[in-house]
């Protein structure tokens, strides 16, 4: 009798994953995982080397969701002009060093990053943030929706983000997620004709983040 043996998937270092030169996947407990749609992993240490052979993610975010993405951009842009405030998309987000001492291996791509600490940007290369963003946003697909909306929440908490927008465009609302005194989450459900408030004094009204965005 013959028993099957499962190969075991190959565990990434950080260093091994941010020289893969692919866009839209993320480090979760050392295993690659894709952001939007699939992707074919075959692709992937097809040699034993860790490295992509050939071809790249068979599908990418929707129309939609990069329809919000340039609606957020825009009003960030009007929002943070002139404060020194940075927003980034789709940037390497390591959010504690200590992690990779832990061998917890984690790297997020968010859709978007606010940084006040422009410290935190390493730009050696190919930008990237080591550190705690003061605004991480996610635009929710639904292939995916736990990934953001459970995992990465529970992640992004424990890691001490101070703020947390869920922007959720099947239901045209936005979670947004803030610490509070007490150092926990605070929720407020943003929908209709409100606007989320942050940085104490910025707004952007929900209508312009979903505007033309069906």
């Amino acid at each position: 009798m013959h028993t099957a043996v499962k190969k075991r998937k190959k565990l990434y270092t950080v260093e091994e994953f941010l020289a893969i030169d692919v866009r839209h996947i993320e480090l979760i407990n050392g295993e690659i995982v894709p952001l939007h749609g699939y992707m074919d992993m075959s692709l992937f240490d097809a040699d034993g080397s860790g490295n992509v052979l050939f071809g790249t993610i068979v599908s990418s975010a929707s129309g939609e969701h990069q329809h919000i993405l340039v609606n957020l951009l825009v009003q960030l842009d009007k929002n943070l002009k002139g404060s020194g405030i940075e927003f980034i998309q789709n940037v390497t987000v390591r959010l504690n060093k200590t992690e990779v001492r832990k061998n917890k291996l984690h790297v997020f791509e968010p859709d978007i990053v606010v940084i006040s600490d422009k410290s935190i940007i390493d730009e050696d290369g190919q930008p990237s943030i080591d550190g705690i963003p003061s605004i991480i946003v996610e635009i929710v697909d639904a292939d995916n929706a736990s990934h953001d909306t459970v995992y990465k929440l529970n992640h992004y908490y424990h890691a001490g983000v101070p703020e947390y927008w869920i922007v959720l465009p099947e239901d045209k609302a936005v979670l947004q997620y803030v610490v509070n005194k007490d150092e926990q989450y605070d929720l407020n459900i943003l929908t209709g004709d409100q606007s989320i408030v942050f940085l104490n004094d910025k707004s952007i009204r929900l209508a312009e983040i979903f505007a033309d965005a069906d």
